[in-house]
């Protein structure tokens, strides 16, 4: 009989995730976070392209698990309509009473909260809604953007970004740094010089984008200053790994990329936290965080819903739990965009993987069932509670 390792009541800090509001949820909402077309082809009107991504999303197992999940903690028929119908009663009635009950169910304490395209202001007025503790997580690439934007010398920009993350830290209390360059220039971080990184500011108009400026020379500087920057204000880089939605820079998101910039001397002594262990490229990322002594493994699907089945599975987190020092494996979740349920679901999903993975190894001997469980308090709460000193 194989074991199962029961997490249910373990305490959990989400060290990676987002602000929820108190929004409604459609069944399109709900559908459209399970299938991803891509880049919007030409052939396709708005309509049909909707009607398409629900048609997928609805074969999904993500889909069918989260409707089936969320049903049986709501109390309703396991079925789209009914799902959405109890959820939106159940968010006009009582809305706060609702997210705490999600909240206790899981025994969420913290989130990590990354501030993505809001204030930490707006961060702040959050978390005096959720019942537990927020901690801040300061996203540097869209400051990134309004620097590029606001700028008006090399100069000006360096000094800026440098006051921007000590006032992040020593005025508003964050905790950590985030870096989605894996959505712009891609991994493949150069070194560097400043003359270089000037140069790339001064041109950067010349090569307009989607997202801003390009200004890749620029965007790998900055990079390797956030990490010289953390290590002063005892503060963890976070950074995107693997692949994600649509818009990634597909062919260059891969862990080992990082290698050349994480093993210089004077970056080594930086908390780096690998967000979405590199998915699909788990063996890279746990290799890191293995032998290089201040990379951590982050256990979230950063692919979207529709592959969280194949990230957060008992499977991974085997392999991973085989090969990085649990002490250096950290949950979250990455939810919390798509509403409260996302940030239960997620977590559900984990601790039930988690469960699975632990049981596994006491299986083959490695563990005991009761170090197992301690392992499974460490991933879920314990770890980040040691590296963001909370």
């Amino acid at each position: 009989m194989k074991t199962f390792i029961d997490l249910k009541n373990t305490p959990v800090f989400d060290a990676h995730c987002f602000a929820y509001d108190d929004g409604s949820l459609t069944e399109d909402m709900l559908t459209s976070q399970y299938a991803m077309i891509g880049p919007s082809p030409s052939y396709m009107s708005e309509k049909e392209r909707e009607t398409r991504v629900a048609e997928l999303a609805l074969t999904t197992g993500a889909l069918n698990k989260r409707i089936n999940d969320l049903a049986k903690y709501l109390g309703c028929e396991p079925n789209l309509t009914a799902l959405v119908t109890e959820r939106e009663k159940r968010r006009n009635d009582n809305f706060p009473e609702y997210v705490k009950g999600l909240i206790d169910d899981i025994s969420l304490k913290g989130m990590g909260v990354d501030t993505a395209l809001f204030s930490l202001e707006d961060a702040d007025n959050f978390g005096k809604t959720f019942p537990g503790f927020i901690k801040k997580t300061f996203r540097l690439t869209t400051l990134v953007k309004d620097l590029l934007n606001n700028s008006t010398s090399f100069e000006n920009l360096i000094s800026d970004y440098d006051d921007a993350m000590t006032d992040a830290v020593k005025n508003h209390g964050c905790i950590a740094f985030k870096s989605i360059i894996a959505y712009r220039t891609g991994l493949d971080i150069k070194t560097v010089s400043e003359s270089e990184a000037e140069a790339s500011f001064n041109n950067r108009k010349n090569e307009p984008t989607w997202y801003g400026y390009k200004a890749k020379a620029l965007r790998d500087f900055l990079i390797r200053r956030s990490l010289v920057n953390c290590i002063k204000l005892d503060a963890t880089f976070m950074i995107h790994t693997g692949l994600g939605d649509s818009d990634i820079v597909a062919m260059e998101c891969r862990p080992l990329m990082l290698w050349d910039l994480l093993t210089q001397d004077e970056l080594m002594e930086c908390n780096v936290m690998l967000i979405h262990g590199g998915f699909p490229f788990t063996e890279e990322a746990t290799y890191m965080s293995n032998v290089l002594p201040n990379v951590y493994f982050d256990l979230s699907a950063g692919t979207g819903p529709a592959f969280l089945e194949k990230a957060v599975s008992p499977e991974r987190f085997t392999d991973v739990l085989r090969s990085v020092p649990n002490s250096k494996v950290i949950y979250s979740s990455d939810g919390g965009e798509g509403g409260p349920e996302t940030l239960w679901h997620d977590c559900v999903t984990a601790k039930s993987a988690a469960g699975y993975a632990l049981g596994s190894l006491v299986d083959e001997g490695i563990y005991s069932e009761t170090k197992a469980k301690a392992i499974g308090e460490d991933i879920f709460y314990n770890n980040s509670k040691r590296l963001f000193k909370f």
